[in-house]
């Protein structure tokens, strides 16, 4: 059977479509794009997650001492706290953390060593019985957050090295 034009011009109208719909669905592997971006970084004082020291412990002259370094970040020094060995030690009303984003969080607090393991025996607790998960925070909702450090028969919380906040 001979081919006709008509049926050439067809049958390539028919491939052509078929290429163009599968070349063109839109679908993709892999995209990477890259795009300017400004960022303004601020203090503990104006992120959306407000870390502050509690009122009841401004001015305090008792250890510890909890502050915003030069750089506008909080940090809590226990170096005349006096901690006492093999027994346990807590410190209420430390951190005031307070939400100011726009959506419900749930706030947890870990006290990690330099490797990033957290330290076992130091406890921050807050709004909640659970070690560690200090409560759910409604937009401008906060929680007072304290610490207790165990040191019955060991010593890895002279490990801790920094406090994991983690808001989600």
């Amino acid at each position: 059977m001979p081919v006709t034009r008509r049926t050439a011009l067809t049958i390539l109208g028919g491939i052509a479509i078929g290429y163009g719909t599968v070349g063109a669905s839109g679908a993709f592997d892999r995209i990477e794009l890259h795009r300017d971006v400004d960022v303004s970084v601020g203090g503990d004082a104006s992120g959306y997650l407000m870390l502050a020291p509690h009122p009841d412990r401004e001015d305090s002259p008792y250890p510890p001492e909890v502050d915003y370094d030069a750089d506008g970040l909080l940090y809590l020094d226990f170096t005349d706290a006096d901690i006492n060995d093999e027994g346990q030690t807590t410190f209420s009303n430390l951190i005031r953390a307070t939400n100011q984003g726009s959506n419900t969080i749930s706030l947890e607090a870990r006290g990690m060593n330099e490797n990033d393991e957290p330290v076992e025996d130091v406890i921050i607790f807050g709004a909640t019985d659970n070690p560690g998960i200090l409560g759910e925070l409604a937009p401008q909702e906060h929680v007072d957050i304290g610490m207790t450090f165990e040191t019955l028969g060991n010593d890895d919380v002279d490990d801790l090295d920094y406090i994991r906040f983690t808001a989600e």
